[in-house]
């Protein structure tokens, strides 16, 4: 699958459209195909190597999409259900697929929320619970 990716800490310049490997969820994860992906400060703190990660590294700490894949012990979700999503934990948001926490999952299901906005909404909104 298709991802941008930090092959090594700097500006702008050093982001990369990669060929990474196709995540899949594990214990209480789901994957996300990913319709839109946030873009943060935190994106530019990755980029910079102001925060330690392992590179190279795909950033993105909020998406919106659909789930693909429910992984062993996740309740309450399902496989086609529209989603907003914190990808903070690991990040991966700015990939075709990416995994997180069943925990950190929103679901959708009778907004009236356009994706694009939905995928901005995580990271700035995130309390007890999302409110929509």
């Amino acid at each position: 699958m298709k991802a941008i990716t930090i092959p090594e800490f700097g500006s702008a310049d050093v982001l990369r459209l990669d060929e990474v490997e196709l995540p899949e969820p594990g214990p209480g994860q789901v994957s996300i195909d990913v319709a839109y992906a946030g873009a943060n400060f935190a994106e530019i703190l990755y980029r910079q190597g102001a925060v330690d990660v392992p590179l190279p590294f795909v950033p993105g700490i909020e998406v919106s999409g659909r789930i693909r894949a429910l992984g062993p012990g996740v309740e309450g979700l399902r496989v086609g259900q529209p989603v907003a999503a914190l990808t903070i934990v690991d990040g991966g948001g700015c990939a075709e697929v990416v995994t997180t926490s069943a925990d950190l999952v929103a679901p959708l299901d009778g907004y009236d929320l356009a994706p694009g906005i939905a995928a901005a909404l995580p990271s700035n909104s995130t309390t007890d619970e999302f409110v929509f």
